[in-house]
């Protein structure tokens, strides 16, 4: 039989921690409220707090590429981290980049109606960010607001939005090629396919 014990305690700032997650250099990310803890896992020790930023909100999910961090946030929008010399983050952007926002909103049929007499744009989440997921280059958030959008990671951009659910979506997980599978609050799992001459995700089973 297979027993786990205790080898240490790793404490964090708050009374809760919302999420956890290890990258490539051994460090290990966790969320309480709206700060990021980071240790180093051969040694435990504790190495960085980023984000002093609390209007973001509680933090839901962080991923990883290879040279990036992506934070999820309650503001509905996601982070851009890098790390910097002694293992130190620091903020390089936020998507939507404010760049990629001000050429959208010129055009008017990039605004959605998201609630009654209100429109935003269809590259913005409009609630939590509750999970990411990184496949190769690109990035999957998905969102309270019953969607998931996905993201260039090398040009900044978002390049679909899929409304997925009848209710706040919880969690998104991207298999192979691109197979998309997301799980809501409105007790569906739904699997997604991309339609590489639409361009775009479906929902192909039922």
């Amino acid at each position: 039989m297979i027993k786990h014990h205790r080898v240490t305690t790793l404490k964090t700032l708050h009374s809760h921690v919302s999420c956890l997650a290890i990258n490539n250099n051994n460090l290990l990310y966790a969320a309480s409220a709206y700060i990021v803890i980071v240790f180093n896992l051969s040694n435990h020790t504790h190495i960085d707090t980023f984000n002093d930023d609390p209007s973001s909100g509680s933090m839901k999910s962080i991923a990883f590429n290879d040279t990036k961090i992506f934070t999820a946030h309650q503001d509905s929008k996601i982070r851009v981290w890098r790390i910097a010399q002694l293992r130190r983050h620091h903020l390089v952007y936020t998507l939507p980049t404010f760049k990629e926002h001000l050429y959208r909103s010129l055009m008017q049929k990039n605004y959605v109606h998201v609630r009654r007499h209100k429109k935003r744009l269809w590259i913005e989440h409009c609630d939590a960010i509750s999970g990411l997921v990184v496949n190769e280059d690109l990035m999957y958030s998905a969102s309270w607001d019953k969607s998931f959008k996905i993201w260039n990671i090398s040009e900044n951009r978002c390049l679909e939005s899929v409304k997925a659910h009848e209710d706040a979506m919880n969690a998104v997980v991207v298999f192979g090629n691109g197979t998309v599978y997301t799980a809501s609050v409105d007790g569906c799992n739904k699997v997604w396919e991309r339609d590489d001459i639409l361009q775009k995700h479906n929902f192909p089973f039922g």
